[in-house]
């Protein structure tokens, strides 16, 4: 029974980390662009993306 819950566990990390890679190759794509189409969201998203990641840091 424990080996059927570590590979269901090692299956839904293993999907976890494809869509993260997904996303990342999606962001690449249209990251940039979303700067021309909606200047005030990608700034906004930008220094929220920073203040997380300070605060994460901080917390650790």
């Amino acid at each position: 029974m424990k080996q059927d819950t570590s590979s269901k566990r090692e299956r839904e990390k293993t999907m976890v980390s494809e869509m993260r890679e997904k996303i990342r190759a999606i962001m690449r794509f249209s990251g940039p662009r979303m700067m021309f189409h909606h200047p005030v969201a990608a700034v906004r998203h930008l220094i929220e993306t920073k203040k997380e990641k300070k605060r994460l840091k901080c917390q650790v």
